[in-house]
């Protein structure tokens, strides 16, 4: 069954091969996995009788001593690790292999010798080969070295994890392409830490004729870095539900203009940032039941039907949300939104499989770590600086002031 199943997977992974070594052919053939091999090699050290069987032709060839050479042609491209899973020899063993000559190959020196000319010369004009085992996806990957590493308009949010093409690429945010984009994440799973991350690679990337940022944001400190974007028109905190109400207001006004006289291609990109949609749903005033049946568009009801109205319908009109909460549970109405969804570690892990993350995914302990259920990836989220508005003032230079609000679209 290990085998069959290290079987399937280089059959699935480009660059993932499978070495096996047993005592007998039929150990490791055909018939006893299913699969065909592409080489078969029969040790017989001493001998002169070892033979290589590729595509029907076999060869004989005489097994070498590691020092005779070899090693010192090897790549340092491929790394082998041999793993034996077999059973205790036996005393007759054991007096048989105290009895070898000296420096006679053991079977592990000759496949790994093997293995390595097998590399170098099936990779011509390849100075340096790719890994045969994917990069394990990083536990943290700085945004300043993100934002050095790969240009464009767009933000790097972190990094995708995808191993059948053994590399990791940007999860891209892009404020003129992207639709709704939710983050689910339990507390200190490092979801929050996302509204940094925006507000830092927003100041590095994106001109401010192009974007206009609301934000309703539980933390002063992060108020405060928003406050200082150019991009800023309207940052309030999730504690006061009248500004809530209209900033809220002031998008529907935006996307009902639009929507009237037409989505023109200079209209700024209008960003919805919400920090914390848990925090704001208990400060909104909770609906009563009233006579004539209506939901007043105050009550934290009706301001969850408005979100999730322009998280559904805004994208057309160049309107964009960033939600970010800690339960499922709190999404409501936006769970219906197109767009992606980043599933972090959730207190209720049955959560992650009805947001839309594969079974058995646990990101507990990893902060950042999360599953994109549009990349259907393991995603690692960009560490934002220590002080994201030490962060944004530096980027934006010493001379533009404590805080500017960006124009009214």
């Amino acid at each position: 069954d290990f085998l069959r199943a290290m079987l399937d997977l280089a059959a699935e992974l480009e660059r993932v091969h499978v070495l096996a070594v047993g005592g007998e052919p039929i150990e490791v053939g055909a018939r006893a996995t299913g699969h065909d091999f592409d080489a078969v090699i029969e040790l017989a050290p001493g001998t002169g009788r070892s033979t290589i069987a590729v595509g029907g032709h076999t060869d004989r060839f005489v097994p070498v001593v590691r020092a005779a050479g070899l090693s010192g042609a090897r790549s340092g491209t491929l790394r082998i690790r041999p793993v034996v899973l077999g059973r205790p020899m036996t005393p007759l063993e054991r007096r048989l292999v105290r009895r070898e000559p000296a420096g006679a190959p053991d079977e592990d020196s000759v496949v790994i010798d093997v293995a390595d000319l097998v590399a170098d010369r099936s990779s011509p004009g390849r100075d340096q080969p790719g890994p045969l085992v994917p990069p394990v996806l990083p536990h943290s990957t700085p945004l300043r070295r993100m934002l050095d590493r790969f240009g464009g308009d767009g933000v790097p949010l972190g990094l995708v994890d995808r191993p059948a093409a053994a590399e990791h690429t940007p999860y891209w945010w892009d404020p003129e392409t992207g639709e709704t984009l939710i983050a689910v994440g339990a507390p200190r799973s490092g979801g929050t830490a996302l509204v940094d991350v925006v507000t830092v690679g927003v100041a590095a990337r994106v001109d401010p004729a192009e974007l206009s940022v609301y934000a309703i944001e539980p933390l002063p400190q992060r108020r405060r870095a928003l406050e200082q974007l150019p991009h800023a028109v309207s940052v309030t905190s999730t504690d006061d539900p009248i500004e809530t109400d209209r900033v809220v207001s002031e998008i529907e006004a935006i996307a009902a203009r639009r929507r009237r006289e037409g989505h023109r291609r200079d209209d700024p990109t209008i960003l919805l940032l919400v920090g914390d949609l848990g925090r704001l749903r208990r400060w909104l005033p909770t609906h009563h039941d009233s006579s004539d049946g209506s939901v007043p568009p105050t009550s934290e009801e009706g301001v969850m039907a408005r979100l999730g109205a322009l998280a559904i319908d805004g994208p057309e009109v160049g309107i964009r949300l960033i939600v970010i909460t800690s339960r499922a549970n709190d999404l409501g109405p936006l769970l219906r939104s197109p767009g992606d969804r980043l599933i972090g570690e959730l207190q209720d892990p049955g959560e992650s499989a009805e947001l839309g993350a594969p079974r058995g995914f646990d990101a507990t302990g990893q902060a950042g770590r999360c599953w994109s259920v549009d990349e259907g990836q393991l995603v690692q989220l960009a560490t934002a600086p220590r002080s994201p508005e030490r962060a944004v003032h530096d980027l934006l230079g010493a001379d533009l002031g404590p805080a500017r609000g960006g124009g009214r679209p």
